[in-house]
C-alpha cells in the first residue's frame, strides 16, 4: 500500500453499553473469523505474535485506524487489530469487516502491518483525489468501521507509524520514532532516540526526548517535554509550549503563542 494512498476517515465518539456477547462465525481467506457483539457494536479481532530481536523496527501503514504502542521486556511484537462497527445487523458487520484488509508481515528487520480499506471502484491515484472522493460519497458516518491497532513491542525498538484521521499514542521507547497522521492527535512517552512527529490539524504532546526532536502541525497546538538534543517545532496557528531544551531550538508559529520554560545554549 502506497504511503500517499491516504483516505480521510472521521468517526464520532463511540459510547459503550452493557450487553451479552454474541458470536457469529464465518470464513474468509480460508480462515475462520468470529464477529462478536459488544454492547451496541459488532467487533472482529485479529491477533498475531512475532518473535523479534531488540533494535528492530515496527512499521504501521494504515489508511484508517487509531494506533497505540506500548513496550515490554519481552522479545516479541504482540499485535491486536480490532475492527468495530455500530450496527444491529450482523450481516452488515460481516460485509463491512471484509472490506477492511489487515496484512501482517515479518521482515528481516522487524514487523510490518498494513491496514487498507478495499474499494474496487476506487482509482489508485494520489491521496488528495481519494480524500475528495470520500467526502463526495458521504462516507463520513457514525456507523463506519473503526479500526484500533494495539501493539506491544520490545523496549528497544524503532517505530515508523502512519495513519489517516485518527490518533497515535506511543509509550516509552528506546529507539527512533517517526509518527504521522493526517488530522489526529499525537502523544508520545519517553523516547531515547530521534523523535519526528507530524499532523495537519491535530495536537502534539511529547514526553522527554533523549535525542533530536522534530514536531510539526498545520493548525494544532504543540506541547514539548524536555529535549536532550536539538528541537525544531512548527505550527501555523497553534500555540507552542516548550520544556527544557539542551541543544539548539527553532520554534515557529504564525499566529499562536510560544511559551518556554528554559532554553540552554
Amino acid at each position: 500500500m502506497s504511503r500517499i494512498g491516504f483516505v480521510a476517515v472521521l468517526y464520532a465518539v463511540w459510547i459503550s453499553s452493557a450487553c451479552s456477547t454474541q458470536e457469529i462465525g464465518f470464513e474468509r481467506d480460508g480462515q475462520d473469523h468470529t464477529v462478536e457483539r459488544d454492547g451496541r457494536d459488532y467487533i472482529e479481532d485479529d491477533r498475531q505474535r512475532f518473535e523479534v530481536n531488540p533494535g528492530g523496527i515496527l512499521t504501521v501503514d494504515a489508511e484508517l485506524g487509531a494506533i497505540r504502542i506500548r513496550s515490554s521486556n519481552n522479545d516479541e511484537v504482540d499485535v491486536l487489530v480490532r475492527k468495530r462497527l455500530r450496527t444491529t445487523d450482523a450481516d452488515e458487520a460481516r460485509k463491512a469487516f471484509r472490506n477492511v484488509e489487515i496484512v501482517f508481515n515479518q521482515t528481516d528487520t522487524g514487523v510490518r502491518i498494513e491496514v487498507e480499506q478495499i474499494d474496487d471502484n476506487a482509482s489508485r491515484g494520489f491521496w488528495q483525489d481519494r480524500v475528495f472522493r470520500w467526502f463526495r460519497q458521504g462516507s463520513i458516518r457514525q456507523d463506519g468501521v473503526r479500526v484500533e491497532i494495539d501493539v506491544m513491542v520490545p523496549l528497544e525498538f524503532n517505530l515508523d507509524l502512519i495513519t489517516v484521521i485518527d490518533d497515535i499514542q506511543t509509550g516509552k521507547i528506546v529507539g527512533s520514532v517517526t509518527v504521522k497522521t493526517l488530522t489526529g492527535d499525537i502523544s508520545t512517552g519517553s523516547t531515547e532516540g530521534v523523535l519526528s512527529t507530524r499532523t495537519n490539524s491535530g495536537n502534539i504532546e511529547t514526553g522527554r526526548t533523549v535525542g533530536d526532536l522534530h514536531a510539526k502541525s498545520l493548525t494544532g497546538n504543540i506541547k514539548i517535554g524536555s529535549v536532550d538534543g536539538d528541537a525544531t517545532i512548527r505550527t501555523n496557528s497553534g500555540d507552542i509550549q516548550i520544556g527544557y531544551v539542551q541543544g539548539k531550538l527553532k520554534s515557529t508559529t504564525l499566529s499562536g503563542n510560544v511559551r518556554r520554560k528554559y532554553h540552554a545554549r
